[in-house]
Formats: structure tokens, sequence, C-alpha cells
């Protein structure tokens, strides 16, 4: 492990040598952006540093009704809610959804945010496991399921389609969690994340998204989206009302960043395109074109890399004691350049070393 008192961009400071960074999960390089840190403090001057009291006190404040309905356009859902994080939004939801007594089933990695206890992790892979659910529900009674997972693998980038519940028989009534957290801000066509997979769906089947807004956007909050009605049970429910809602700032970044969101994420995917496309990075790291991460074949390449004064991502999850997962991410913070001299040691890695 190693420690930085440095907060990493396109560089990390470590043990007093500057290493290029290829790891975390800031994809469009908000975190360290000039103009986007700007918003953040001219929010809090405007705001304050936090909101201390209860979103449906008898004091109410339109800045967050205005990020739900700014969320709520940018995903074309009925109604969205703003959270503190990811984790909260994943956990207010399943509050809710657990009073539905809906059966429900769990797709492999779904993040924890969405659990109910720890009993809900599950092994294996997601083509495994939608192809189950649908021979499950082939000839049976009519069922109420909750199908929660993923938006995408950001570990080890295998494919997820939600193609295959058009297939499910109309007698069912479906109801897809989503956790976008690793799409929004950065897959579909604006960066409005796996809603335009899922609008695609038939009417039988109704979803929900939850999502961080931490990672691609860079703001410390989190929210849900999905249809009025549901919604409305969360806003009424006691683990909303009990709970403190997102420092007021980030939600005023989320509101005026939109232009600096969207040219951050044209800079990425000019060079996250030609990256997947070279014939060293197909031959040897699973990805998915929609995601800058490309999970590493080979645990020694992150010893490798690191000797060459480059830091991808490389540790145990989800456990301590798991195996290390070794990824290289890349970011928005990073220059062309950057890109170039990761490849000539990739290169140099697998003809010299492999």
């Amino acid at each position: 492990m190693m420690r930085s008192e440095e907060f990493p961009g396109r560089t990390l400071h470590v043990n007093g040598k500057e290493m290029l960074y290829f790891s975390g999960t800031s994809y469009l390089g908000l975190s360290v952006d000039k103009e986007y840190q700007e918003l953040i403090k001219e929010g809090v001057d405007k705001y304050g540093v936090h909101f201390s009291g209860s979103r449906n006190g008898n004091v109410q404040y339109s800045l967050f009704e205005a990020a739900e309905r700014h969320i709520a356009d940018w995903l074309s859902t009925g109604d969205a809610v703003v959270t503190s994080s990811g984790f909260a939004s994943g956990q207010l939801l399943i509050k809710v959804l657990q009073d539905m007594e809906w059966s429900m089933e769990y797709a492999p990695g779904c993040h924890p945010a969405l659990w109910r206890n720890s009993d809900d992790a599950t092994n294996g892979d997601f083509i495994s496991w939608s192809t189950m659910i649908r021979v499950q529900l082939e000839g049976m009674l009519p069922r109420r399921m909750v199908l929660l997972c993923n938006s995408t693998d950001p570990l080890f980038c295998n494919p997820v389609s939600f193609d295959w519940l058009t297939d499910i028989s109309t007698l069912h009534e479906i109801l897809l969690v989503v956790d976008d957290s690793h799409g929004i801000g950065l897959t579909g066509e604006n960066g409005e994340g796996v809603v335009s997979q899922l609008r695609k769906l038939p009417s039988h089947v109704q979803w929900v998204v939850t999502s961080s807004l931490g990672k691609a956007p860079g703001l410390a909050a989190g929210f849900i989206a999905g249809s009025h009605n549901l919604i409305k049970k969360i806003r009424q429910s006691p683990w909303f009302v009990g709970a403190a809602p997102s420092a007021p700032a980030f939600l005023h970044a989320l509101l005026k960043g939109g232009e600096i969101r969207a040219r951050q994420l044209q800079k990425l995917r000019k060079f996250q395109m030609p990256f997947g496309s070279h014939s060293l990075v197909k031959r040897h790291f699973n990805f998915q074109p929609v995601l800058p991460v490309f999970f590493s074949k080979s645990q020694p390449l992150y010893t490798y890399l690191l000797s060459r004064n480059i830091i991808i991502s490389h540790f145990p999850y989800p456990k301590p004691t798991s195996s290390p997962i070794s990824r290289i991410i890349l970011h928005a913070a990073l220059e062309p350049v950057d890109i170039g001299n990761l490849l000539e040691e990739i290169k140099t890695f697998y003809e010299d070393f492999q």
C-alpha cells in the first residue's frame, strides 16, 4: 500500500517520485479541474458548507428540487430524489422496496449499496444469471420480482446487457433496479448513462436507477431516478425523512457544471477509443467500449509499471482476503502523451517479460 498527502490528478507524488496516475474513478478528472472547483466554492459561498436539517422539514429549499428536476429531465424519468451519496441512495431504495414484499434476485457483482445483508452477495457471471432468471420464469404462475444489478462491470469488464428482459412473459411484473454509478456522466450519448438502454424495455418491465455522483460527475452526492409513484414512496419514508441530504454546494455544481462535464467527456473519449483499438490492448485486456477501464489478465503488469513510475489500480476486492484486481483506468486529467507512454511500457512488458 502506498500513502500520499497529495490528491491524484494526471500525476501523483509518492515517496518523492512523480508517477503517472491511471487509477481511481474520477473518470472526467473533475476532482482536480479548477473551473469545476470554482463552482463548488461558489456554492459554498452561496449556501454554506452543509445543510443541517431534514428534507421534509417545515422550510423547503428550491435548490434540492431544482437538482432533482435536472436529474429527472437528464435521464427522462418521471421523478428523482437526491441523497448524500450513492451508498445512501442504494440503502434508501432497498428499505422502501423491502416493504413491497416482492421476491428479490441479485445479479453477480451487484454493489453492496443494494444489499439487504451480506447474504445478497452472489458469485458467477451476468450472462449465466440472466439466463437462469429467464428460464426460472418460463411457465411459472405470475410473479412479482425485483432484479438488482450494476449497469456495467467495472472490475472485470465483462459484458452486461438488458436485451434478454424483452423475452420475459407479460404475465410477470418485473422491477429492474440498476446501480449506474460507473455509467452516469460517462456512458450514453450525452452521459445519461444506462437509461438509453432501459427505455427500450417493454412496459411490463419497470425500472429504477440509483447512482453515486461521486465518480464521473465528481460530486459527493447520490440519486434515485424512477417513476413518480416510487419516488413519492421514497420521499415519504422514515429513512428519507431521517437522513441528511448532500451539501448544497455540490448540487450547485451539478446544475451549473454541465458544459464542463461535456467538455471533459469529449476529451476522455478522444483518447479512450484509440487506446481500446490498439492491438496490444485488444490482446491482453478485458474491456467494454463504453468504459475507460481495462482489466489486466497479468498481475505482474502492476509491479512492472510501478517500477516505471506508472500507477494503475491494484487492490483486493470485495474482501481484504480476495485476490487483487489489476486495471488500467483512463481519465480526462491525462494528456495524449501519457497514453503514448503507457502503451510503450505495455509493449515492453509483453515483449520482454512475458
